[in-house]
């Protein structure tokens, strides 16, 4: 039997469409990977960015402690993060907790980050006597 010169025309160009296929999906999923990866790592960046915010808001507290004013300094923006601290208790133990928040508007996401630290004041001494990350 002859093949048709046609037939090997329809053959081969089912063939190379379904290398294009192969091409474009492989193309596409690298696309989406490349993507998650850059989400991935600028919510790395923000998180170390309001970890690091957070620490300076609740330094700044602490700070105001040491010189006996126990109010709440004002809020810290910094690099489009913003830090608010807010003291809870009453002497000589006082619970204050930084939270510093970063936006990242191309993405749609906010990052939090929250330390609270336990304060003793005796004295005219302030101690720190415990400090953690709330989750």
């Amino acid at each position: 039997m002859k093949i048709n010169p046609r037939q090997k025309g329809q053959a081969l160009l089912i063939g190379i469409l379904i290398i294009f296929t192969a091409a474009i999906s492989l193309a596409v999923a690298s696309g989406v990977i490349a993507s998650n990866q850059v989400s991935v790592s600028q919510n790395q960046k923000l998180s170390a960015q309001a970890s690091n915010l957070a620490h300076t808001c609740l330094d700044n507290g602490l700070m105001n402690f040491s010189r006996g004013n126990f109010t709440a300094p004002a809020q810290l923006n910094s690099n489009g993060g913003t830090c608010t601290i807010n003291i809870s208790g009453s002497s000589p133990i006082y619970q204050v907790t930084s939270t510093a928040e970063f936006n990242l508007a191309i993405f749609n996401k906010k990052v939090t980050r929250k330390i609270e630290a336990t304060v003793t004041t005796v004295g005219g001494l302030t101690r720190v006597t415990s400090l953690q990350e709330i989750y």
